[in-house]
């Protein structure tokens, strides 16, 4: 969610982030909310510590036409936060992060994974670069869940995703190596098909479509987000 024009919002949201700062910042990515375009994301918007309201509505839409809002929600000093809107229009659902933005230990990264694929129920996710040694990541995961950190070596990385818990992936992904330091959220996305979209701390995303589809099962059943064709950057090496 980028800044809105309305004056009030402003002054929520629209201050740029300063390093050193001591009050929390925020990043939001979301499908459908005022000039952000599916999957976009912002960098960090500094905000003073408090409670807020947040509104989501359709693009070109007024605030009063929101089809979510979030009330209560705490921002505590010093903290960092991922706000995510997620799932088709007519059922969006909110989803708030605490990021850990502290350095990773020497020669690793930090990432997390997040379901947020419409349509797909519940996953296992493995770690399958050597298909002999498959190490699973995260299991029963399920719509909405947000898994724990996990701190691994910088490397490039195969991910599958088993949907009906045979321990065989049905769709495998091929990350590019990221750099040591690197710190992402890697949503699992639908819309005419599943897709990993890995968001980094500057809020810039890249998209990662499947390299093996076994069963067609991950097919989205419709009314998926808008186009997704104009994220800011294409490639995980990239950054």
């Amino acid at each position: 969610m980028k800044r809105d024009t309305a004056a009030d919002r402003r002054r929520r949201l629209a201050l740029p982030h300063r390093r050193g700062s001591r009050i929390p910042q925020v990043v939001l990515i979301a499908a459908a909310i005022s000039d952000l375009t599916f999957p976009e994301g912002t960098g960090f918007l500094e905000v003073a510590a408090g409670e807020y309201k947040l509104d989501i509505a359709p693009s070109g839409s007024a605030w009063d036409a929101a089809v979510l809002t979030v009330e209560g929600l705490e921002l505590e000093k010093d903290g960092s936060y991922t706000a995510v809107a997620f799932n088709v229009l007519k059922s969006v659902q909110p989803l708030a992060l605490a990021d850990d933005l502290s350095a990773p230990p020497a020669g690793s990264i930090r990432v997390r994974a997040i379901h947020t694929a419409a349509g797909v129920g519940t996953v296992d996710t493995w770690e399958v670069s050597d298909p002999g040694n498959p190490t699973p990541l995260y299991t029963d995961f399920g719509f909405g869940d947000a898994g724990a950190y996990l701190e691994l070596p910088a490397a490039a990385y195969q991910l599958g995703f088993d949907v009906d818990d045979d321990a065989v992936p049905d769709l495998v992904f091929a990350l590019p190596p990221l750099n040591a330091g690197t710190i992402a959220n890697v949503f699992a996305v639908a819309d005419d098909a599943v897709f990993l979209l890995a968001q980094f701390a500057d809020g810039s995303t890249a998209r990662i479509d499947p390299r093996v589809t076994q069963l067609g099962i991950f097919k989205h059943s419709g009314g998926g987000p808008p186009a997704f064709d104009r994220h800011r950057d294409t490639t995980a090496s990239q950054f």
